[in-house]
């Protein structure tokens, strides 16, 4: 993907795609999450939990595998379902899993994972199964990243695009959203924007019908100055792209885009970047 800068404020905006690690994704709201460190009662977050889906079975299995971390497991569970809006359909999954015996941290770090990247329900199990195996998890995401396929935009042909923009219930966001759901799912992108139009229906239910993780309603987007990019560039081993995907790569992970930069320039893989900062938000 390459980038042009706005001529008018030599700023560059990336929207960013799926399936690469361009790929945004919703961005956790830090006011969203509870600080880990604190002491939360166990009972106030049994009943807060209870709410989310999470059954006595899935309870009991999370107390049993670390009852030290046990309120602060379920604090990180509660904040991750309301910061992603997670669906019904998945939550179920989830306390499914947990009630198998997997790891909570690890099926939020698997499920946050595959929410960047649009994976899909039925990947939650394997990436589980493939840590209880004692893979780490940069081995895990990059075995996912070799086998799926990287999101390729379609070729839109001019009276095609115009057609679908000219609708006023469309934006170009919702072009762009049908088009990675149905690279995702194989479903025709067409029938996509129909099914929003004609049954009314928003980007998170036909997200969760396809069983596709992210079901937001919007690309995020990242503005990056002229000067920014040009104070990281190192001529011949760091482009301005590199530097622009460790923008978007910092802002998805919540971190500064110095530390990723600093990371990157030394040789650290972005599935290292991620497996650190998911592994120190979950556990």
């Amino acid at each position: 993907m390459k980038y042009k800068f706005n001529k008018m404020t030599k700023s560059l905006v990336v929207i960013l795609a799926l399936g690469t690690v361009l790929q945004l994704g919703s961005v956790l709201a830090k006011n969203a999450w509870t600080d880990q460190k604190t002491t939360v009662n166990t009972n106030k977050t049994f009943q807060n939990a209870a709410t989310l889906s999470l059954s006595q079975t899935a309870l009991d299995q999370i107390k049993e595998a670390d009852g030290a971390t046990y309120a602060r497991n379920l604090a990180n569970y509660e904040s991750m379902v309301k910061t992603l809006q997670v669906d019904e359909k998945f939550q179920k999954e989830l306390d499914r899993l947990a009630a198998a015996g997997s790891s909570l941290p690890d099926l939020l770090i698997a499920y946050e994972f595959l929410y960047q990247n649009y994976g899909k329900m039925q990947d939650l199990e394997q990436l589980a199964l493939e840590r209880s195996r004692g893979n780490d998890w940069e081995t895990v995401m990059k075995q996912y990243h070799s086998s799926h396929k990287a999101f390729v935009p379609r070729a839109f042909g001019g009276d095609e695009l115009e057609q679908w923009m000219s609708n006023p219930k469309l934006s170009s966001d919702d072009i762009m959203i049908a088009d990675t759901l149905s690279f995702v799912s194989g479903a025709a992108m067409e029938d996509l924007l129909k099914e929003k139009l004609e049954a009314n229906k928003g980007w998170q239910e036909i997200s969760a019908s396809l069983d596709i993780l992210n079901g937001s309603l919007s690309l995020p987007r990242l503005q990056i100055t002229k000067e920014q990019l040009s104070k990281y560039v190192q001529k011949g081993k760091f482009t301005e792209q590199q530097v622009a995907e460790a923008f978007v790569l910092a802002q998805k992970l919540g971190l500064t885009p110095e530390s990723v930069i600093t990371k990157k320039k030394a040789g650290t893989s972005d599935e290292a970047i991620m497996a650190k900062a998911y592994t120190d938000k979950y556990n």
